[in-house]
């Protein structure tokens, strides 16, 4: 049964569209890190790795005025046909302005996930198998940490 339909998740409540969204999105990170590494390390037949080509992982300045601003690059990008989505707040932190109580519900969050899950790394391997408690546990006891 699902968190909505047993009453403990509601959608027009900010909070837990916050606390799902954070908990969601860190998630979703874990796994395209997963995904970018797999390709990077998977095996071509005779050309090899993609990160072999890498000669050197290291990174290179470029000259200021290089790049175009962020501004200037999404005009340039939307100028030519392409979509980009802007980034918003989904839902609503109910700690917003209170820097000392966000720090403090976080470092509480994150701490009894790692104690428990294995941190967001275990809650992705859940995830990926499909098994969705320790998730759904996680978002509720972010709401509950933030409300207190």
């Amino acid at each position: 049964m699902g968190m909505k339909t047993d009453g403990r998740f509601d959608d027009g409540n900010e909070t837990h569209l916050f606390a799902s969204s954070t908990v969601g999105c860190t998630v979703a990170e874990v796994m395209v890190q997963r995904c970018v590494a797999a390709w990077n390390n998977h095996s071509v037949q005779k050309r090899g790795k993609p990160l072999d080509y890498i000669a050197t992982k290291a990174n290179f300045p470029l000259p200021m005025g290089a790049l175009p601003s962020v501004v200037d690059a999404a005009k340039l990008y939307r100028d030519k046909g392409y979509h980009l989505t802007d980034e918003w707040s989904f839902g609503k932190d109910p700690l917003e302005g209170q820097g000392d109580k966000q720090a403090s519900r976080n470092q509480s969050f994150w701490l009894e996930v790692e104690t428990m899950f294995g941190g967001a790394q275990g809650l992705a391997n859940e995830v990926a198998q499909h098994h969705y408690a320790n998730f759904q546990w996680s978002i509720l006891r972010f709401c509950e940490l933030s409300e207190q």
